[in-house]
């Protein structure tokens, strides 16, 4: 993950609605994340490749045959806000959608909207469905810290496979020993149209198949399925055509490399140089046919993962603590909760017992809320009592080798880790006070490799074991010369501050 600024975190004991810490934000960057079971791998090396007639037999998922969701329903009823802000809301509400475009956004189902979207490409994160109707849906919108609940229009909203659907593949009189299988808000992109069915194209980063898709099987509202899991036997690195059968056509391609292979299940038998495997992508599960000699025997090779990105408003800002509840106006109702400590861009307006501040969200800017009195007297209490315990870290000595960009900065963000890392060891014995050395091993994308601690405070092991756990320094690299390297820095605690 790439960091953002200072701002980009909540504090790490920080309070969130449900009672839990909030998630660390602090790092937006590239990270290696080898997440695989050993014992995974080690099983299917032992196992023996699967026959075709194996491989061949459908994959099915019970929501295979289940109802399409392909028109929204009529009007339902509008939730009431003790309903909609409730904890595990991904879990109560299971329908999703997608946006195709940022536009327009309303608090209420009737009257004007309160804004327009701007013409920035909209992320392809789902959004919580809540209420759906022929015109309007009102989704959850996450952005950083909170939530708001609001009206989109339909025609906004992308059309996407609202059920499992196959994709017709080729013509009915072509032999076809394949398929490609899609799954509910599968991201694809429409390119013709004919009776009853469109032209789908799925293009999910190195795999890409295309065929037809009934229309009763398209929809704008749609709950997820999981895709039916694949157990790998073998990489491909190169890029090959995914067929119809052992001698037919193509309907796709997957597009891999050395630096980048494609794991898939293949079967162990070959036919006119081909052999049929095995594929998962996203909401897509393709098996078809690839040249034998593409296919090397897996060795479990592991790829990277990526990272989000988050922003703040600018201006004058308010801290308002976890748990406040968002509302329309002044007077008007609940429409969002803030889930950790939040900034949001305080408007200098307060009536009726409450403030106006902008809420920061992707594609729509600031959405103007208003907030209570109460809860900003609160967060700025809470505000400045951190900050007195923020003063207890701080940093001397600074050393860096290598290619990197701003290392001060680097440390600087790992504050508020250090800082919850001795409040958790304060807790299992004595007040920490003292001198630790932090030095840490970087390699050439700035990725933190090693850490190594000494001094005074580095025999206390449950602040070394917390620091092993939580602190994650990245550095940016220097674009013209990035090459391994290393921060060191002196971090010195301070007593804990008397309480008041």
């Amino acid at each position: 993950m790439a960091p953002t600024g200072p701002t980009a975190r909540t504090g790490p004991t920080a309070p969130t609605a449900a009672g839990k810490r909030a998630p660390r934000s602090a790092l937006a960057r590239a990270v290696l994340a080898p997440l695989v079971s050993l014992a995974g791998l080690l099983l299917a090396c032992a196992r023996p490749e699967p026959t075709v007639a194996e491989l061949g037999a459908p994959v099915r998922s019970a929501h295979a045959n289940g109802p399409a969701s392909s028109h929204l329903a009529a009007r339902e009823p509008k939730l009431a806000a003790s309903a909609v802000f409730v904890d595990d809301a991904e879990k109560v509400f299971p329908r999703r959608t997608r946006l195709a475009r940022h536009g327009s956004v309303r608090f209420a189902p009737t009257g004007p909207p309160i804004l327009r979207g701007s013409e920035q490409e909209p992320r392809d994160d789902e959004l919580v469905v809540l209420e759906s109707s022929g015109d309007l849906v009102r989704v959850l919108v996450t952005a950083r810290g909170g939530r708001l609940a609001l009206y989109l229009e339909s025609e906004d909203l992308k059309e996407l496979p609202s059920r499992v659907a196959l994709l017709s593949v080729t013509s009915a009189t072509a032999p076809v020993d394949a398929k490609a299988e899609l799954y509910p808000g599968a991201l694809v992109t429409w390119t013709e149209r004919r009776s009853g069915a469109r032209r789908a194209l799925l293009a999910d980063r190195d795999v890409e198949v295309a065929g037809w898709i009934e229309e009763d099987a398209i929809g704008r509202v749609y709950t997820p399925v999981p895709v039916p899991e694949v157990r790998t036997t073998h990489r491909v690195e190169r890029r090959v055509d995914l067929c119809w059968s052992a001698e037919g056509a193509c309907f796709g391609k997957l597009d891999a490399s050395p630096e980048a292979p494609i794991h898939v299940r293949a079967s162990s038998e070959a036919r006119a140089g081909r052999r049929k495997i095995a594929v998962t992508r996203g909401r897509l599960l393709a098996e078809g046919w690839v040249p034998e000699d593409a296919l090397i025997a897996d060795d479990g090779q592991l790829g990277r993962l990526g990272g989000s990105h988050h922003s703040r408003p600018g201006g004058p800002v308010v801290y308002l603590p976890a748990g406040t509840q968002l509302f329309s106006g002044a007077t008007g109702e609940q429409v969002g909760q803030l889930l950790s400590e939040t900034v949001l861009a305080d408007r200098h307006q307060h009536e009726q017992g409450r403030g106006r501040v902008g809420f920061m969200t992707s594609g729509w800017g600031l959405i103007d809320v208003w907030a209570p009195d109460e809860a900003f007297e609160r967060g700025k209490r809470e505000r400045e009592q951190w900050q007195r315990r923020m003063n207890r870290v701080s940093f001397s000595g600074l050393t860096s080798t290598g290619g990197f960009d701003r290392p001060q900065w680097s440390i600087e963000l790992e504050q508020r880790e250090l800082l919850s890392c001795v409040e958790a060891a304060e807790k299992d014995g004595p007040s920490l006070a003292g001198v630790l050395r932090v030095e840490v091993l970087l390699d050439a994308e700035g990725a933190q490799e090693s850490l190594k601690l000494s001094g005074p405070l580095s025999k206390r092991a449950t602040l070394v074991k917390c620091l092993n756990d939580q602190l994650r320094v990245w550095a940016s690299p220097n674009e013209l010369r990035p090459r391994p390297g290393s921060i060191g820095v002196t971090v010195e605690i301070a007593p804990p501050p008397a309480k008041p």
